[in-house]
């Protein structure tokens, strides 16, 4: 064999397997008689459909939050927050923690059950969009509510008032009163105009 003949083989061998690489086929192209089977072959994988961060594809999130908006008053409280859940299903964060715990939660209009886990109510959504809502009541309005750090966004009212500029600290805690410096009694920030 002449080394022209060898050069065209030992190519040949190097581009055909580079050739036979699929792409990655979306579920709108799955072919009609095998759409039933997606799920089925799916089981198990369901986190792999979900969205990943800034390319990796290891820090894939299933459960994505919206901005929360709560309205606070005197005696009681609202919240409402949209997720999109990609995959099977995920347990999201409300807002609250064991003391304020969130009352009156509905999914899409409907009543859902929610659970207290490491210190958090949390609710368990099934894949697909989601609108959560919940009321609040307490004796006088807290100095402060958790907010679950998922969320970045937030809308915030109290006794009917917008508040411009919400403040979160380190701990994801929302600061809806006037926060006291540790045994000085004197303001360290306004949070309510």
């Amino acid at each position: 064999m002449r080394m022209r003949e060898k050069l065209l083989i030992f190519l040949s061998i190097l581009l055909i397997p580079g050739a036979a690489q699929a792409a990655r086929l979306e579920r709108k192209d799955v072919p009609k008689p095998l759409q039933p089977w997606v799920e089925w072959a799916l089981h198990g994988q369901e986190q792999k459909t979900c969205p990943f961060l800034q390319g990796n594809t290891n820090d894939r999130q299933c459960a994505w939050p919206s901005k929360i908006s709560l309205t606070l008053g005197a005696r009681s409280g609202r919240f409402t927050q949209h997720w999109r859940i990609f995959g099977k299903e995920a347990w999201v964060a409300l807002p609250g923690d064991k003391k304020i715990f969130p009352q009156s939660v509905t999914v899409n209009g409907k009543p859902a059950p929610v659970i207290l886990n490491a210190n958090a109510p949390r609710l368990l959504l099934p894949k697909g969009n989601h609108t959560i809502t919940g009321t609040f009541s307490w004796k006088e309005l807290p100095q402060l509510i958790q907010v679950p750090s998922e969320t970045g966004l937030l809308s915030l009212s109290v006794d009917g008032k917008t508040v411009q500029f919400p403040v979160r600290d380190e701990q994801g805690r929302l600061w809806v009163r006037k926060r006291q410096r540790q045994g000085s009694g004197k303001s360290e920030m306004s949070i309510i105009v």
